[in-house]
């Protein structure tokens, strides 16, 4: 493993005038009222505010910070929230939070570490606003990163920025760059290595940290920490070089050759031959030819999207018009949407109106669709229907209808429980204002609507401080 070193030492005229914050994913066993005392006492003068509302309008600035709930890990996993502070203090700051973590607190793979940048206009003319985010996409060294936490490539929180950059329509010429660059549309999501939408609000975002016991990691973090400030300081008011240019058009050429090698049947039938392509369960070729052309696309995006897949089914049921896929063990890398999954299993993704029969999902992001006679672990679903022959374990669940079964230590927020629901005595069912530690639990409780209970925030005034 790297250790920490003076590599950036050199840099200091660049770091010297970063604005930091930082936000903190982690579990712990203690109370709501003990983890705000320690806090105070560990971070004074700096107040610690505690928010049962997860994103509530407070705003940190450098003497207040915040914690409060983020259930998507669990009951049990808070978020540290610390307003922007100049880069020196925010050094320190760092160092005593993460001895806090080694003592009070745990992280494991669903937790993550992100790191806000900007620059302090009383210092310098060079402001996040003013980032070339095509260069900086093409400059960040992602390798570099999974050197020091290895276990964030691929993950569904963190994915690659080189995916930001399209590739279908375009070729690797220069005129074609041209357009891109003028072109290039940002995913309208947060769950990049770098979160590029942030830049409206005064700040870049870099989540590429964390993972289990990433608070055990200290001088990776701190190297990682002067990498984020000074790649973005750098692609701030800079055209992209020589060197960017020969990256993207490594990079269109490679995907595009992948992609092309999708628009033939023959060609696709050559490269994966594990893998049955139907259509209305039938695979005669004739069939195949004549809907091939209006669905490789979809293929593409699923194939690509999921590492290694083979020894499975994919047909088109030209009724729903939907592709479904079946009988696949599957790794999920990027993002699947509009795809029925059936017999399968599944380890990791995120899902957008996708459609789950006899399947298992482990620790997925499940937005939109239907849980049919299936069994979802350690998973965040959002806006889905659960049938009743369904098992959700170890789950985060919010503005689901649930007909099924809740296991484990689950959380319940904003839910619609069916007739035939049962909920386990160890799930969590909250609200918006009851949903930090102590929250409220249903015992095998059966149809109807989540229960209310009062709470208090612990509110502190704040006092003057950076802001973004």
């Amino acid at each position: 493993m790297k250790v920490f070193s003076t590599k950036y030492i050199n840099d200091f005229e660049k770091l010297k005038n970063a604005i930091v914050g930082f936000e903190f994913e982690f579990y712990t066993d203690k109370s709501y009222y003990k983890l705000l005392e320690l806090l105070n006492n560990e971070l004074a003068p700096i107040t610690v505010s505690g928010y049962r509302k997860y994103h509530s309008a407070f705003k940190p600035d450098e003497s207040n910070f915040k914690i409060e709930p983020d259930l998507s890990g669990g009951y049990d996993m808070v978020e540290l929230i610390t307003g922007p502070m100049p880069y020196v203090n925010s050094k320190i700051i760092l160092l005593k939070i993460l001895k806090f973590l080694q003592v009070h607190g745990r992280t494991d793979e669903k937790c993550s570490l992100h790191v806000n940048i900007s620059f302090d206009k009383e210092k310098t003319t060079k402001t996040i606003d003013k980032l070339n985010q095509l260069k900086v996409i093409l400059e960040v060294d992602e390798e570099y990163i999974y050197d020091y936490f290895p276990e964030r490539k691929n993950n569904i929180y963190a994915k690659s920025v080189k995916t930001i950059i399209p590739f279908k329509g375009f070729d690797y010429y220069t005129s074609a760059i041209g357009i891109l660059i003028n072109n290039l549309e940002l995913p309208d999501t947060k769950y990049y290595g770098i979160n590029i939408k942030t830049i409206e609000k005064g700040r870049l975002e870099w989540r590429y940290i964390g993972g289990k016991d990433y608070h055990t990691k200290t001088s990776e973090i701190l190297t990682l920490m002067d990498y984020f400030i000074s790649t973005s300081w750098d692609c701030i008011s800079a055209p992209l070089d020589e060197d960017d240019l020969e990256k993207l058009k490594e990079y269109l050429f490679e995907n595009i050759n992948n992609f092309k090698s999708f628009t033939n049947l023959e060609d696709f039938i050559a490269q994966f031959p594990t893998i049955d392509i139907q259509v209305d369960k039938v695979n005669e070729f004739g069939v195949l030819k004549a809907y091939y052309e209006t669905v490789y696309e979809q293929i593409y995006d699923l194939i690509h999207n999921v590492y290694n897949l083979k020894d499975c089914i994919i047909n088109l049921d030209t009724l729903t018009n939907r592709l479904e896929l079946v009988d696949a063990t599957l790794k999920v890398i990027f993002d699947i949407s509009n795809i029925d999954l059936i017999e399968c299993k599944a380890n990791n993704g995120r899902y957008t109106d996708c459609n789950f029969i006899s399947s298992e999902v482990v620790n997925g992001a499940i937005h939109g669709g239907e849980i049919i006679d299936s069994n979802i672990i350690g998973s965040k679903i959002q806006a889905t229907k659960i049938d009743q022959n369904s098992e959700i374990h170890d789950s985060y669940l919010y503005q689901c209808f649930i007909d099924g079964n809740i296991t484990g230590v689950s959380v319940l927020r904003m839910c619609k429980l069916g007739a035939n629901a049962v909920v386990d005595d160890t799930v969590r069912i909250v609200t918006d204002t009851n949903n930090y530690f102590n929250t409220s639990s249903s015992a095998n409780k059966k149809g109807g609507g989540l229960d209310n209970m009062p709470a208090t925030d612990i509110k502190i005034p704040k006092t003057k401080g950076k802001k973004w």
